[in-house]
Parts: C-alpha cells; structure tokens; sequence
C-alpha cells in the first residue's frame, strides 16, 4: 500500500492492516507473511548456517557449529510455518465456498 507523508514524498506501508480488513486486504496480508517467513527462513537463516559451516569450520572452537545447529532447525521450522500459512490460507486444494472454482490455479512469486 502507499502512503503520502505531509511533505509530499509518498512512501510505502511495508505491514498490511491486521485488524478490521476486508477479505482482499487479508488475502494480501497472508500473501505478506507467508512470503516474508519464507524469505527469512529459505533466504536467510538456512543459507546463513550453511554457509558459517562451509566457511568457518577452520577456526578454533565450536562456536561455527552452535550457530549452525541453532540455525538450520530453526530455519527450517520458519519455512514450515509459512508453508502451512499457505497451506491453509490460499486453498491451493480447491475452494471451500462452493463457487465452483475447484482446483483454481494461484500464481506463485
């Protein structure tokens, strides 16, 4: 959504509505959090452990390998909420309201 701000520069408001929104603004806000928990946990947090294990196993101690193992689970586990988040939310097995829209294809990304 943009914004305007009193000086004129319009901006944009990065968190939809969580409250009070109409059915098109909570499409928007799952779509919102399913797609910012997979950018956390796929694009962040697994390539960050991965990448602290390939390149820091040389050094002295095992701090590489506790941040690797607190990491990867906890990636995964985001991943997994925003999987279920899309799971549950988009319908992606067919629609519920009996419009007859069975099986309607969503895009992705």
């Amino acid at each position: 959504r943009m914004s305007h701000s009193s000086a004129g520069c319009a901006g944009y408001d990065a968190i939809p509505p969580v409250v009070n929104s109409s059915n098109g603004e909570y499409y928007t806000q799952m779509v919102f959090w399913h797609g910012s928990l997979m950018i956390v946990g796929w694009g962040w947090m697994l390539p960050s452990g991965v990448v602290l294990a390939r390149f820091s196993k040389h050094r002295e101690g095992a701090l590489w390998f506790r941040f690797h193992r607190v990491l990867q689970p906890l990636g995964l586990a985001v991943a997994l909420v925003a999987w279920i988040v899309a799971l549950v939310k988009f319908h992606v097995f067919g629609s519920d309201n009996g419009g007859g829209d069975e099986g309607k294809a969503y895009y992705h990304g």
